[in-house]
């Protein structure tokens, strides 16, 4: 605006000949008038001055606008560089023509839902951890299209499958104005970055690249048995990270999985493995025959690389977070599925834990239920191994890859095995290109879990606690009944012993024939209070025998040291009792 009304006051007096001149041609032309057109030089100055200056004009404002566009956006290619031009013309022509302005940051648009609905040519920055998903709309957002094309290269899609646009076509094209209703619709999938939105395209999904984690509360399920239990399924996953690749190696024809030991503290085979040797912690058939069928198709058709895992792998310095993979993007969001009342499209991190819920009650239906416990065996629980079964089916179900690993010599690979590496050949690596629910939708598991199974009927928790219950009450009356007779034997084998003891010390005392009667029964009292008070013989006499023991001896010394003997007071005899022996 500012800049038109420059052009006028600069060049008024050249506009005002110029528009005498049009005039005098409308009244001429229009109004059939009769006067004569007469052109002086002042007025062909002017014709030539304005057009030959708007020229000028209009080439110098768009190589400044082309120059000051590079800063006004971090860009750093030609493209780009390009398409930030475009996008400030249309801009500065009329802010009508240029499209929303959308931030994608975490997987999310910030922007209004009008903004995601405008079909002009835009801008979208999206941050490192997203991913969108471009559409070509034909004709309104509502056009049923009849084919869907995707391309992740789609400047040469065009280039080979559109016909040779006109010169005119090219320029709309450029600058985003063209209108033309393609035949195919293609759609782009980006990551991060600056991206430049077509005129007619549409963000129409977007992606999170970062680790997902997704829960669902109160899923049952029914074990063999006819139990139903009630748990919680959690899956964790990804569309920014590489598939796992796992070591797969071939025994007894069989393809089975290659469970390498870590190099941790409580490695035994640290030191090995740190010179460069693999050690097997385990062989375990995880594969499902499918896979199993793949792996043998390509095992005669792999390029091998020779020793060493490592080898044909290259070493970048920077690796980024996120592995932004554009087929797998595109997969995710198109696999949306569509709710049958609504009809609103769902979110692609939906499906990962509805697939989980399906294996998981297809697994159970296979189980007893006392069988994942095993309440009569406290050093077995089954329920680990089901679960560990568990994440291995779902795993299995997402993107995942396999790497052949063989012994030169051709002797299979055996639990426990450290193998040098110089040993072994490594095939290439190949990623499952059969079908799976979450493979074809470029999903990664990183692992799948539940809770533990609780019972939905109160009647069933609490019969199955009563025979636990029963159970262990049944093993402990065993345990301590048999603790009792162990005590009972012990304690009749040590009274035996005392017995025999004491039998040795009496006897042994009445052998001796030089005691007195009153020194023998003084011998005979204090080998009784020996035994007594003995704490291991303590433990096998009644409570009152210390007493008894006690009374005996007020009885055998009592304070005085002459004592008369009851019932022979007639005959005045008095029987010394002697205080000690």
């Amino acid at each position: 605006m500012v800049v038109s009304v420059v052009f006028i006051i600069l060049f008024g007096s050249e506009e005002k000949l110029v528009l005498q001149l049009m005039l005098a041609y409308f009244r001429i032309l229009i109004l059939h008038s009769n006067e004569i057109l007469l052109i002086n030089p002042e007025t062909m100055r002017a014709c030539a001055v304005i057009p030959s200056n708007l020229i000028i004009f209009g080439i110098g404002y768009l190589l400044a606008l082309r120059w000051l566009s590079q800063f006004t956006l971090p860009v750093r290619s030609r493209i780009e560089r390009r398409e930030t031009f475009n996008s400030l013309l249309r801009y500065t022509l009329a802010k009508s023509l240029h499209g929303p302005a959308i931030f994608m940051k975490d997987g999310k648009p910030k922007a209004e839902e009008e903004e995601l609905k405008d079909l002009h040519a835009g801008v979208a920055f999206v941050d490192l951890n997203s991913a969108i998903v471009l559409e070509e709309q034909s004709g309104s957002n509502d056009a049923v299209r009849q084919e869907v094309h995707f391309d992740s290269l789609s400047e040469e899609f065009e280039d080979s499958k559109s016909p040779q646009p006109s010169f005119w076509q090219k320029i709309f094209n450029s600058i985003g104005l063209a209108k033309g209703k393609p035949t195919v619709t293609i759609v782009r999938t980006l990551g991060p970055g600056i991206v430049f939105t077509k005129w007619g395209e549409k963000i129409v999904g977007w992606a999170d690249l970062r680790k997902q984690s997704r829960a669902r509360e109160g899923v049952v399920g029914s074990t063999r048995d006819g139990i139903e239990v009630k748990t919680k399924i959690s899956v964790a996953f990804t569309l920014g990270q590489k598939e796992e690749t796992l070591k797969v190696t071939k025994v007894n024809g069989n393809w089975l999985v290659i469970q390498t030991a870590g190099a941790s503290e409580s490695d035994p085979t640290k030191k090995v493995l740190q010179a460069g040797s693999l050690g097997i912690k385990k062989l375990s058939d995880e594969l499902d025959d499918k896979d199993k069928e793949e792996i043998e198709r390509c095992f005669n058709q792999l390029e091998w690389l020779g020793s060493g895992s490592q080898v044909g792998e290259t070493k970048s310095g920077y690796a980024p977070q996120f592995v932004f993979d554009a087929e797998r993007v595109f997969a995710a969001v198109y696999s949306r599925a569509r709710n049958a009342k609504d009809g609103v499209l769902g979110e692609w991190t939906d499906l990962p834990v509805y697939a989980a819920t399906e294996v998981f009650r297809d697994l159970l239906a296979h189980e007893n239920y006392d069988d994942l416990y095993l309440p009569d065996d406290p050093k077995k629980f089954p329920l680990s191994d089901f679960k560990g079964k568990f994440g291995r089916i779902v795993r299995n179900m997402g993107v995942l890859g396999f790497q052949i690993v063989m012994r030169k010599d051709g002797a299979p690979l055996k639990d426990g095995q450290v193998v040098r590496e110089d040993e072994l050949i490594f095939s290439t690596s190949r990623h499952f290109e059969g079908s799976a629910v979450l493979r074809d939708r470029g999903i990664k598991i990183l692992s799948a879990g539940f809770s533990d199974l609780i019972p939905t009927d109160k009647v069933v928790r609490e019969q199955l606690l009563e025979n636990w219950r029963a159970h262990w009450q049944q093993e402990t009356q065993k345990t301590l009944a048999d603790h009792e007779l162990r005590t009972m034997r012990i304690h009749n084998h040590e009274r035996a012993r005392t017995q025999q003891d004491m039998v040795y010390s009496l006897s042994r005392i009445l052998r001796d024939g030089h005691y007195t009667e009153e020194a023998l029964a003084m011998r005979l009292y204090q080998a009784l209070e020996a035994a007594a008070t003995n704490p291991a013989t303590q433990r096998l006499l009644p409570s009152d025998t210390v007493q008894m023991l006690s009374n005996l001896r007020q009885w055998l010394l009592p304070d005085n040291k002459h004592a008369e003997k009851p019932g022979d007071d007639s005959d005045g005899v008095v029987i010394p009792v002697e205080n000690s022996l």
